[in-house]
């Protein structure tokens, strides 16, 4: 049960990152991320330079 729920969020992530992906691509200048310490900026940060 824990390992589906595992996968089954990692292939939800998966795709929020392939969206987040081709809506950056659709710009055609850069964006700009804030970085503020937290624990949210933290995580999202990860994902930003994993993708």
């Amino acid at each position: 049960m824990v390992t589906r729920v595992r996968n089954s969020a990692l292939s939800h992530l998966s795709e929020l990152q392939e969206s987040i992906r081709q809506t950056y691509l659709q710009y055609p200048y850069p964006w700009v991320i804030g970085y503020s310490g937290g624990k949210d900026s933290t995580v999202l940060s990860g994902h930003f330079f994993c993708t």
